[in-house]
């Protein structure tokens, strides 16, 4: 990723531009902490910049691939296309508690992106259907 960093803050950006990758990279975090937070059984840290480790690979080759529309003359090499969409559907499936994340040192409260509106039926009534029931549909 050095190359296109270095190629962004020196060639692309123009005069009076800002650097694209701080918001890029706070975009991606929040993206990785909105799929953990997804699944009930994931815990997202108290620090809204931090992500589980071992998706740091995934946000990376998503970060690269939203600096690369910034760069229109450079484009991905196909393991870095791969590495994106690899990274799509390993978020995908943190958040359908396919894959757990390691917890954090110090846990979100409850509500973030989700997991305080789950709900729990601990008991329901049985239903009888009769053709008696059903006679007047």
């Amino acid at each position: 990723m050095a190359r296109q960093i270095r190629l962004l803050r020196t060639v692309v950006l123009g005069a009076g531009e800002h650097d694209p990758l701080p918001p890029l990279i706070s975009d991606v975090t929040r993206r990785v902490r909105q799929a953990v937070g997804s699944h009930a059984k994931n815990q997202l840290s108290d620090d809204p910049r931090l992500i589980p480790v071992e998706l740091l690979p995934t946000a990376c080759a998503l970060a690269l691939e939203a600096l690369q529309g910034r760069i229109p003359p450079l484009q991905l090499l196909p393991e870095q296309q791969k590495a994106a969409d690899v990274a799509r559907e390993q978020l995908r499936a943190v958040a359908h508690g396919e894959i757990r994340v390691s917890l954090p040192y110090h846990p979100a409260e409850e509500g973030e992106y989700g997991g305080s509106a789950s709900m729990v039926c601990l008991h329901a009534r049985r239903r009888k259907t009769t053709a008696a029931a059903l006679s007047g549909l």
